[in-house]
């Protein structure tokens, strides 16, 4: 079972410059805690909700930058997994097609060196991207997919993921 948390819970822009403090994004993390803890309560077998997975195409629903999304993710992470030991993965969420940045910046951004995501427990990668009707090359869902997975591992994403 796969859990997304802050679906609509945008973290305050003003604060997501890579060089800025995690303390400044506090109360979204709080509440991004609280969301954690109603999930929960919701689901009888705890150890059947491993995956939560944070936002959902942050550059089209919460309007961020790879690298401003990079350092949303990195402090909670941090905090997931470090300050509150959460025993379930925390999974970075992909882009969407369109937005403030095309997937490629995004990715290169999110994954880059200077300021991207640091560690992650996964990445989501939306599998229903594909469009039939727009398969110009005729490689179908493979080659979609295939060509997703090159613009990110273009990028430093095997850095993250360890």
């Amino acid at each position: 079972t796969i859990a997304r948390l802050a679906f609509s819970r945008q973290p305050p822009v003003e604060a997501l410059d890579p060089g800025d403090s995690c303390d400044l994004l506090d109360g979204w993390m709080k509440a991004l805690d609280d969301e954690y803890e109603k999930t929960l309560a919701q689901v009888s077998d705890k150890d059947a909700m491993p995956v939560f997975i944070l936002g959902n195409e942050p550059n089209l629903d919460w309007g961020l930058t790879g690298k401003q999304y990079a350092h949303a993710y990195n402090c909670y992470y941090w905090r997931w997994r470090w300050e509150e030991k959460r025993p379930h993965a925390l999974y970075a969420a992909g882009p969407g097609g369109g937005g403030v940045q095309d997937k490629e910046q995004f990715y290169n951004e999110m994954f880059s060196v200077d300021g991207g995501i640091v560690r992650a427990d996964g990445f989501a990668l939306h599998a229903y991207g594909y469009n039939s009707v727009n398969d110009s090359d005729g490689n179908g869902f493979r080659g979609w997919y295939e060509d997703e997975l090159g613009k990110m591992t273009k990028t430093r994403i095997s850095r993250a993921l360890r």
